[in-house]
């Protein structure tokens, strides 16, 4: 039996469970419905990002005009795309490898023209033309959780993360910051020719635009940030000098209530090693 739901999608481990969820079996054959009725639809004209997110990839392919204005959230020059944010939304821009335009810094506020396309992962512009009105204020950031990225609702978007930095590392002119949080790893990029002032063990606030992670089947398997600069980069509570300097907590207590968050933090504890296997894990035990 074939059938329809809807509800609220929600991460559960490798899956989604639907929450709040509504069903109903699907009549036999063929389950699609023409909601245009047949009719020649007229070809729509956007001019607001989230206008195109909202597309469906069939629709997104079909090369609809849009006119933006916004600012440049991300750019770099080994990359056939940049990121725009309007009021509404930010979008991925792609364009030609060689196409001859003044290739606009974040930071930059520009009206382009183009056209849908289905993406890799949600909608994207095709590029055009591109007009650049002059500097800009970057949009107004929000602190979203890894767990909330990992719906896929942010790609795309201008966020600010947190996490604890367990390694960096130079790559093709491009600073990866290897983070870890509560619900798992996500990497943050940014353009740079030298390791960073950041140490290891530090908690860092990042800000960037959120992008997806997917596998061959099209499915998102983690999340990655282009930072434009270090100034988007902001230490939060720095590595201690000595990692056993802080004060020791029962394991009991991990799981209890804390006034402070603190599942992006380090903690020190003390018991009876129970197990080890070298490089891999120990398992520790408390009275």
């Amino acid at each position: 039996t074939k059938v329809e739901a809807r509800g609220r999608a929600v991460r559960s481990g490798p899956g989604w469970i639907l929450v709040d969820s509504l069903f109903r079996a699907l009549p036999n054959g063929d389950s699609s419905q023409n909601e245009s009725g047949g009719t020649t639809q007229k070809e729509t004209l956007f001019r607001l990002a989230e206008q195109v997110l909202h597309l469906s990839k069939e629709e997104a392919s079909k090369g609809h005009p849009v006119v933006l204005s916004g600012v440049v959230t991300f750019s770099h020059p080994s990359r056939p795309h940049f990121f725009v944010q309007d009021s509404s939304a930010g979008i991925c821009v792609v364009h030609e490898t060689g196409m001859d335009f003044e290739r606009p810094p974040p930071g930059v506020s520009v009206e382009l023209r183009g056209i849908t396309e289905a993406g890799i992962f949600s909608p994207v512009v095709r590029l055009q033309s591109i007009q650049r009105s002059g500097p800009a204020a970057m949009p107004p950031v929000r602190l979203i959780t890894l767990e909330h990225a990992l719906t896929g609702v942010e790609d795309a978007q201008w966020v600010e993360m947190q996490g604890y930095l367990t390694k960096t590392e130079l790559v093709d002119q491009i600073i990866q910051l290897h983070m870890t949080s509560s619900a798992g790893d996500f990497l943050a990029r940014l353009p740079g020719n030298r390791i960073p002032d950041v140490t290891p063990g530090s908690v860092l606030r990042v800000r960037g635009v959120c992008t997806a992670i997917i596998n061959d089947k099209e499915q998102l398997t983690g999340i990655r940030l282009n930072v434009p600069s270090l100034d988007h980069v902001h230490v939060e509570v720095a590595a201690p000098a000595d990692p056993f300097s802080q004060t020791a907590r029962s394991i009991a207590s991990l799981g209890m209530y804390q006034p402070i968050p603190s599942l992006d933090r380090q903690v020190l504890i003390r018991g009876t090693l129970i197990h080890h296997t070298p490089g891999s894990y120990l398992l520790v035990g408390e009275e």
